[in-house]
């Protein structure tokens, strides 16, 4: 048998306890991570891009992330190009602590463009014609290529039929 006994005092009382038990127990439990976890989505930039992780508690943790909560990995998952919808599983683990299993979603959108009409009123002369653009709100340094349809070459008021070639991007309407 174990006994526990001692004397509790103050201004107003003392107080004299005993506990008596057979065998001693107790529990220690594991320690609770504290983290703060955010998801990504915006517009096409031309940088990398992943979930936002800060760990807040005062010991090492161990983060792993995956695409299929089955491969986990310690590489950050970033993504540069356009990303449907995403979601990035996160684990984080450490000794004598409750692993947290989290997730978050990375997107980024397509960037708009915008296009400026350069030339687009021609007189009848019996050639086909186009219009002509400019593209505005590209990323420096981004390739991206404006495909018009055919032109016309008869009088009348036309629709020119626009496609872009990044996948990165797409025509404001």
């Amino acid at each position: 048998n174990y006994e526990i006994s001692g004397e509790v005092q103050n201004d107003n009382y003392i107080g004299i306890y005993r506990y008596f038990f057979s065998k001693p127990y107790y529990k220690v439990a594991p320690r609770t991570i504290k983290y703060n976890v955010s998801g990504y989505s915006e517009q096409y930039d031309g940088n990398e891009h992943g979930v936002s992780l800060q760990i807040t508690s005062a010991f090492d943790c161990t983060v792993e992330y995956s695409l299929d909560n089955t491969n986990f990995s310690t590489s950050e998952i970033k993504f540069k190009n356009y990303t449907p919808k995403t979601k990035i599983y996160i684990k984080i683990s450490a000794e004598n602590s409750t692993t947290v299993n989290t997730s978050e979603y990375v997107e980024i959108l397509k960037r708009k463009l915008t296009i400026n009409n350069l030339e687009n009123q021609f007189f009848y002369d019996g050639k086909t014609h186009a219009p002509k653009f400019n593209l505005g709100n590209v990323v420096e340094g981004d390739d991206v290529g404006l495909t018009v349809g055919e032109g016309a070459k008869e009088i009348g008021d036309y629709v020119a039929p626009l496609s872009v070639s990044n996948q990165n991007y797409e025509i404001d309407e």
